[in-house]
């Protein structure tokens, strides 16, 4: 049985910057109380400086203890040397909340205004306390499915270097990962929490599918971290839009997410606090929409999206007697009428040196191609039994890319 402290360590539960175990907490009376411990890099002797600012930063967190979506302290120490954080329990993270099958939209707003709330608190703070690894496995799910953040990098001055790991990597804004696209700052976390609102509102599958440079047939194996910084710097490479690839999401819900994925930190919301806002204003269209006087419309499949005023319907034409239209021998000339464009609603699979991918709708492939994933020796099908060149996909090499 191993013991640091007060704090019977029961197993590993985590790993980065540290290690997290679940442990019981010896309380007086003898009762005891499971925690979540991290367990940080030891403080050499002759450090004093590390210990002191391993105090302040705790003192920092401290100011965040009643905000119901950071994950609650209750306590923090050094003994002989080590580190420590005793922290609120959870069982589950995001990351194994998320699988292949896509959330609801509802389930997407609620993380996004739930951790929100807890990033509008941290960069409230003088200066603002800016997360820097938000990921899905630094989101903790409590028993009643809410949403808290933990795991805000203290060690980054006590330990000797702070790295990137792969998951880490994955979420990490331009900025974070080269000085050249700018300083970090709030926005940074608002990058990072983009992406993971919109790996879950894909489910894993879908997701890997809109990275196809990172991801090589789709794969299930975490790609390779320069592959995710090589596309994080790549400014003029975006990922489609969750409703380009989930018809049923909320349109409005799509856009929010679509700017806070945004490269170009300035192009991204300005504040935490900026982006709340929008999203109630959203639920309130939403609450305000299906009391409006409108004709009826089929009711929407999916959960969650929003209702839909549809236009109100043309006038009534006038009921005058028609009049018969006068005789002639001039025959009138015929216009002929022009098809509207409109894209293939067929899928296609890509198979690329060897390896098949999709499906993939026509715009999909118009934004690969442009992003050069694509060439004209690639083969398409829309049954992965017949193949022929992707030049037979009508509009993907033409005008109509835009």
């Amino acid at each position: 049985m191993k013991k640091l402290d007060r704090f019977i360590l029961r197993e590993m539960i985590g790993e980065g910057v540290g290690v997290v175990y679940r442990a019981e907490e010896q309380l007086p009376g003898g009762n005891m109380r499971v925690v979540a411990l991290k367990v940080l890099p030891m403080i050499p002797a002759s450090d004093a400086a590390s210990e002191q600012r391993f105090g302040s930063e705790v003192r920092v967190l401290a100011q965040l203890a009643v905000q119901p979506h950071i994950v609650t302290i209750y306590s923090m120490g050094i003994t002989d040397k080590q580190p420590w954080i005793a922290m609120e329990y959870c069982e589950q993270t995001l990351a194994q909340k998320i699988t292949d099958q896509p959330a609801d939209a509802q389930e997407v707003q609620k993380l996004l205004e739930q951790v929100l709330s807890g990033l509008t608190a941290m960069h409230a703070l003088t200066p603002p306390l800016v997360h820097q690894d938000l990921k899905p496995a630094n989101i903790l799910v409590d028993k009643l499915g809410n949403y808290k953040i933990t795991d805000f990098s203290l060690a980054s001055d006590v330990a000797a270097e702070k790295t990137h790991v792969v998951a880490t990597v994955r979420y990490a804004a331009p900025e974070l990962l080269s000085r050249e696209f700018g300083k970090v700052g709030p926005t940074t976390d608002l990058y990072a929490l983009g992406h993971i609102a919109y790996e879950l509102a894909l489910g894993g599958r879908a997701y890997r599918a809109q990275f196809p440079a990172v991801y090589e047939g789709q794969s299930n194996k975490e790609a390779h971290p320069a592959k995710w910084m090589s596309w994080h710097c790549s400014l003029n490479t975006m990922p489609a839009t969750i409703q380009e690839v989930r018809k049923d999401f909320p349109e409005g819900l799509s856009t929010i997410i679509a700017k806070l994925m945004n490269k170009q930190h300035a192009q991204r919301f300005g504040s935490a606090t900026e982006v709340a806002a929008i999203l109630a204003s959203l639920k309130e269209v939403a609450a305000v929409a299906p009391v409006q006087e409108a004709p009826k419309a089929a009711p929407a499949k999916a959960a969650g999206r929003w209702a839909q005023v549809p236009p109100p319907p043309p006038p009534s034409p006038s009921h005058a007697p028609e009049v018969a239209p006068e005789l002639t021998d001039e025959v009138p000339e015929q216009v002929p009428e022009t098809p509207p464009v409109t894209y293939s609603n067929l899928r296609y699979y890509v198979r690329m040196r060897g390896r098949v991918s999709g499906p993939f709708d026509v715009p999909t492939l118009q934004r690969m191609f442009k992003q050069g994933h694509m060439s004209r020796l690639h083969q398409v099908s829309t049954d992965q039994i017949t193949w022929s060149a992707a030049t037979t996909v009508e509009g993907l090499f033409g005008p109509t890319i835009v």
